[in-house]
C-alpha cells in the first residue's frame, strides 16, 4: 500500500475547493493508496486510487491542520461525483463513505464557515 503525505495548507483566504471535516478516514476504497495528514500523519483517506480525490482540502481531526494533495498524477478514466457547495462535516456519519475504484470525487467552490 502506497502512502502519500498531504501538504499542509497555510492560508485559507478564499477557498475554491471542498473542505472536509469530521471523523477520519473520510473515504475508504479498494485501491492501493492511503492519504495521510502532512502534519501529524493521521490517515485521512485509505485504499483509494491515486488521483481519485481531487480539489479537496481535508481538516485533520487529530491536529486540526488543513491538508491537500497538490500534485496530481495522470489518472484513469473514472465516473465523477460532484459535491454540492458547502462545508462538509463528516462527524455525524457512522462510517466513512465507500468509494469504489472507478469513482472520483470533485469539489466545488466553497466558503469557510
Amino acid at each position: 500500500m502506497a502512502t502519500i503525505k498531504l501538504v499542509v495548507v497555510t492560508e485559507l483566504r478564499k477557498p475554491t475547493r471542498s473542505i472536509l471535516a469530521g471523523k477520519a478516514p473520510f473515504f475508504v476504497g479498494q485501491g492501493d493508496t492511503d492519504l495521510v495528514c502532512g502534519s501529524c500523519g493521521s490517515t485521512l483517506a485509505e485504499g483509494i486510487v491515486n488521483g481519485q480525490l481531487r480539489d479537496i482540502i481535508f481538516q485533520c481531526p487529530e491536529c486540526g491542520e488543513y491538508c491537500e494533495q497538490t500534485l496530481l498524477p495522470p489518472f484513469p478514466e473514472v465516473q465523477v461525483i460532484r459535491l454540492s457547495a458547502g462545508y462538509f462535516d463528516f462527524s455525524t456519519l457512522s462510517a466513512p463513505i465507500k468509494c469504489p475504484p472507478d469513482v472520483a470525487v470533485i469539489g466545488t467552490k466553497l466558503s469557510v464557515p
